[in-house]
């Protein structure tokens, strides 16, 4: 007899596996950021949670970096939906300007990490130098998986 609870857990883990795999056919010049609050930041579907991520979605816009900043809506009356803490962008917008945005995130409080998500590759910086070397990993990995699919 199996476990409901496991039973579900690998259920939803599906699901976000086939969600992934979809993004990733979809988007395939596309990486993606996971901002990372600092355990003390309010809650990201805060007020106070919201005000920080809009001003990295500002920062983004300001800079005229075109960025996928997805949105989330709850259902609920005291529910407070808004920005995830995830944003896609090309590769090719991947730049100093973009590294001195997350870079002013990162700094603004200790704590706070970002991680990088290209495929199945995962890894998270802690700090502007840590950024900068995540942005540059993330742009030779893209490379190096671009001219993979270009061979094939």
């Amino acid at each position: 007899m199996t476990d409901p609870r496991e039973e579900a857990l690998a259920v939803v883990a599906a699901h976000l596996a086939r969600e992934e795999e979809r993004w990733r056919r979809e988007n395939p010049d596309k990486v993606r950021f996971y901002l990372l609050s600092a355990p003390d930041d309010p809650p990201i579907f805060s007020a106070d949670g919201q005000s920080i991520l809009r001003t990295v979605v500002a920062a983004l816009r300001e800079n005229r970096i075109d960025a996928d900043t997805p949105f989330m809506t709850l259902d609920a009356v005291d529910a407070v939906g808004g920005y995830t803490g995830e944003i896609a962008v090309l590769i090719q917008a991947v730049s100093p300007v973009l590294t001195g945005i997350l870079g002013a995130w990162l700094q603004s409080k200790a704590g706070r990490k970002v991680r990088l998500k290209i495929g199945d590759i995962e890894v998270e910086a802690g700090t502007v130098q840590e950024a900068e070397q995540l942005l540059r990993h993330a742009q030779a990995l893209q490379t190096s998986q671009g001219g993979t699919k270009n061979e094939a």
